[in-house]
């Protein structure tokens, strides 16, 4: 019977061979071009910062300039997008110690309740729930008066091992929505080592 179908008798082997090659290179070429689009050449011009623990570790574009937190001990790296002028939009990673028992929505309330109080005109989008390379994970959007600018935030906070990490983007209201595919890259490669 599944000799009869095509490219199923042994002297079509050959044939069966050759068409699940080419259906293979088919879909190898689909799933390239599907990346292409979706992260253009920044899926293959990227660098991959690992911080000096060895704990985490994120992926940004060449053009951009990382610093550690040498002189700050809550902050991981800084990535500054290249200039446009007074105010540059920036990435940075931060991470605080807390106690074991305050949890990550206690402590992202807390902090949002701080940010209230220096923030002129704060105002925010309630947190939603992600994952951050399977950890669980919130999402804030938040804007406000700051230097005397309108700014837009937003971060990421998850937890690991009593330890908060907080991803956040920073920028001119103004020019927030200009850099989403190098702030997305860093949030999506997000990950712990």
């Amino acid at each position: 019977m599944w000799g009869n179908l095509p490219f199923c008798g042994k002297q079509n082997m050959k044939k069966k061979w050759l068409s699940w090659l080419l259906i293979s290179l088919a879909a190898l070429i689909v799933v390239a071009l599907i990346l292409w689009l979706r992260y253009g050449n920044k899926l293959f011009y990227k660098n991959v910062f690992v911080d000096a623990e060895n704990t985490i570790s994120f992926a940004y574009p060449n053009e951009r300039t990382i610093v550690t937190g040498a002189t700050n001990p809550y902050l991981v790296a800084t990535v500054a997008s290249p200039d446009i002028g007074e105010y540059t939009p920036v990435f940075n990673v931060t991470r605080e110690n807390i106690p074991v028992d305050m949890g990550l929505d206690v402590y992202v309330n807390q902090t949002l309740s701080q940010l209230s109080e220096v923030i002129r005109e704060f105002s925010y989008v309630q947190p939603t729930s992600l994952n951050v390379d399977g950890t669980p994970a919130r999402r804030v959007s938040f804007s406000g008066k700051y230097l005397d600018q309108i700014f837009s935030w937003e971060q990421v906070y998850t937890m690991r091992n009593g330890t908060v990490y907080v991803m956040t983007y920073l920028a001119p209201a103004g020019n927030f929505s200009g850099n989403r595919d190098s702030i997305d890259m860093a949030f999506e490669s997000f990950s712990f080592r």
